[in-house]
Order: C-alpha cells, then structure tokens, then sequence
C-alpha cells in the first residue's frame, strides 16, 4: 500500500465525526428523557417509524461508522460496509416523507454515504487501502 494524501484522513475523520453524530442521534431516540426534549415533530417522526425503520436506521449509522473506522484503518472491508449502510440509509428513507426536515437529513446522509463509497473505491484504486 502507498501512502495516502493528507485529504484521506481529513475526508475518512469527517465522514466518521458525521456516523457517530448519527449514532448519538439514534442512542439519544431510545432514551426517552432525550426524545421528550426533543422538538413535537421530531417526537412524532420516532413515534411513527416502524420497527423495521428504526432496524435500517441502525444500520445505516452503525455501518456508516464502522465503515469510516475501517476507512481509517486503510481496510478495503469499508466499502462493503459503507454500501450496506446507504441502503439501511435509503430503507430508513422510505419512512420520512411527510417530514420535511427529515427528508433532507436523509438526503445528505444519502450523498455522503454514495460520496465516502467512491472516495474508498478510489482510495482502493490508488492502492491507500488494502
């Protein structure tokens, strides 16, 4: 493996920072003290989603985190990861709709997500992650 340009780490810790702000978003959703602070809409967004979109949600953020994590390692096992986190993203998508804030916070974490998969691929290609 070659080293990596400095804009690898800068762009696989700003992908990291932006998952874990995610995980703390969903860690802060089931804890129901946070969710009761939480604006009405944002209360009636998690009161609505289904089981299975709090599962994608999971799934989204827990791979997009570990995904960045194996970024950073230099593992090519991030790209896998990260894929199987835009669809938990794209899944989780489904549900929002009605929530304007919401649709664009999925949209960004869509955009990111494709954005951090080509970024690895390419880093893959210059030979940064083995």
């Amino acid at each position: 493996m070659s080293k990596p340009h400095w804009s690898f780490w800068l762009i696989g810790w700003l992908g990291l920072f932006w998952n874990a702000m995610g995980l703390m978003n969903l860690v802060m959703q089931m804890n129901g003290d946070s969710l009761a602070n939480m604006p009405a809409e944002y209360q009636a967004l998690v009161a609505a989603r289904p089981v299975w979109a709090t599962i994608a949600f999971v799934v989204a953020v827990v791979g997009g985190t570990l995904g960045c994590v194996q970024l950073l390692r230099r593992k090519s096992s991030s790209v896998p990861i990260l894929v199987v986190s835009l669809i938990g993203t794209i899944v989780l998508g489904t549900t929002v709709f009605s929530f304007q804030s919401a649709v664009i916070g999925i949209a960004a974490s869509i955009l990111i997500t494709l954005g951090l998969i080509f970024y690895a691929r390419w880093a893959q290609r210059l030979g940064w992650i083995g």
